[in-house]
C-alpha cells in the first residue's frame, strides 16, 4: 500500500471519520482484494481502532456496500445529467462526457476494479448494488435514450451496454498508458468513442 499520511487526530465529526474510513477501505481492498482484506487493515489504515470502525459498520460486506453507494453518490445522477438534452446528438456527447469523467474521478478504477474481482464472491453485496444503484440509473438512461431517439437498437440493451462500453474503454486506458506508444489523452478517447457511438465504424 501507498504511504498514507498520518491521520490527523483531532476530534472529526462522526461523517468525517466516515468518509476516512471509506477511503481507507477502498485502499485496502484495492491493494488486498476484498476477501483477503481485514477489517483490522482497513482501521489500521485509517488510524482508528477496530471498535470505531465497528460503530459505523457491522461486516466486511456492509463496508464494502457502503464503499460502492458513497462512489455512486459523488459521481452524481447520470439522469440529472441528461436531463435537458433534446436530440441525439446532445444526448450522445452528454453521456459520454459524464461517464468519462466518472471514471477519471480519483479513486474511482481502483473502485471498478474491486467490484470487478469481488463482487462475483459476494452475492448478497452485489445484489444490494445492482438493486439499488445499477438497476434505478439503467432506467434513467434508457428513458433519456427513448426521448431522444438516440439508438436504432432495443434502448433497455443500449442503456445496459453503453456504461459497459465506457467503463472498458477507461479500463483499457489505465491497464495500456504507460507501455502502448499509440495511446491518447482522454479527451482524444471521449471523442472518438463519441464518434463510434454516434456514426459506427
Amino acid at each position: 500500500m501507498t504511504e498514507a499520511s498520518p491521520p490527523d487526530r483531532r476530534r472529526m465529526r462522526p461523517e468525517d471519520r466516515r468518509r476516512e474510513v471509506l477511503d481507507a477501505a477502498l485502499r485496502v481492498f484495492a491493494e488486498a482484494g476484498f476477501r483477503r482484506a481485514s477489517l483490522n487493515a482497513v482501521s489500521d489504515e485509517a488510524g482508528v481502532t477496530k471498535g470505531c470502525l465497528y460503530h459505523y459498520f457491522d461486516s466486511k460486506e456492509e463496508l464494502l456496500l457502503a464503499l460502492m453507494r458513497e462512489r455512486a453518490q459523488d459521481a452524481g445522477s447520470l439522469a440529472q445529467a441528461l436531463s435537458d438534452v433534446q436530440t441525439r446528438d446532445e444526448m450522445l456527447a452528454r453521456m459520454v462526457r459524464v461517464l468519462s469523467e466518472k471514471y477519471q474521478r480519483e479513486g474511482e478504477l481502483d473502485m471498478t476494479g474491486v467490484v470487478l474481482t469481488e463482487l462475483p464472491h459476494a452475492p448478497a453485496v452485489a445484489r444490494a448494488f445492482f438493486d439499488e444503484v445499477i438497476a434505478p440509473r439503467r432506467a434513467d438512461l434508457r428513458d433519456a435514450l427513448v426521448r431522444t431517439q438516440a439508438t436504432k437498437i432495443d434502448p433497455e440493451l443500449a442503456a445496459m451496454l453503453v456504461p459497459w462500453m465506457m467503463m472498458g474503454v477507461a479500463l483499457g486506458h489505465r491497464l495500456c498508458g504507460g507501455v502502448d506508444a499509440s495511446q491518447r489523452s482522454p479527451e482524444e478517447i471521449e471523442q472518438a468513442a463519441l464518434r463510434i457511438l454516434s456514426e459506427g465504424l
